[in-house]
């Protein structure tokens, strides 16, 4: 167990924790500060490769420390519940009351962004998979929507856009 300000964690750090473990479950306040900061971590662990997991807070207590002082075990439990960074995220971004299209969207496109950040192009060809069952838009449009995003964002020269399938998959994913 790593304690650490969200804001004070690096790439640095990052590379530090990879000699001991490959797997990281980030555990932050709840309040949107404590969010932002988790948000941030999962974007640097994920560009490291790191299978980034997030626990979170149930009842009262919304501060890990809280939870750490007043019942110690619970902590474990919680850790050993913990999600997906990208369902995580699934469960921030996609939200949206059924038939708003414009937060469908916004919150479609968030989380691409996110996809986007994933080192492993085996990982993120899953979660595309996993974004398509979720909002029930074919992989072929998420990819779209995807080299559009790529295609707007200033990256390196080594960009998402060049290791993204010159068009989408081509089998009938509607059976998955």
């Amino acid at each position: 167990v790593v304690a650490s300000s969200g804001t004070a964690l690096t790439k640095e750090h990052l590379q530090g924790l990879q000699r001991a473990a490959d797997t990281l479950v980030l555990f932050f306040d709840a309040d949107e500060a404590g969010q932002a900061a988790m948000e941030r971590v999962i974007d640097l662990a994920g560009a490291a490769d790191f299978s980034v997991k997030v626990a979170y807070a149930q009842g009262p207590a919304k501060d890990p420390a809280d939870i750490v002082r007043e019942k110690p075990g619970e902590l474990y439990r919680l850790i050993g519940e913990a999600v997906p960074a990208m369902r995580h995220y699934f469960r921030r971004y996609l939200t949206s009351g059924a038939g708003d299209f414009g937060a469908l969207k916004r919150g479609v496109r968030l989380v691409l962004q996110k996809i986007i950040q994933i080192a492993s192009p085996v990982e993120r060809a899953a979660w595309m998979r996993e974004l398509a069952a979720e909002t029930h838009i074919s992989e072929e449009h998420l990819f779209e929507e995807m080299k559009q995003i790529s295609q707007k964002s200033s990256k390196s020269p080594n960009t998402v856009a060049e290791t993204l399938p010159a068009t989408a998959p081509s089998e009938d994913l509607s059976r998955r």
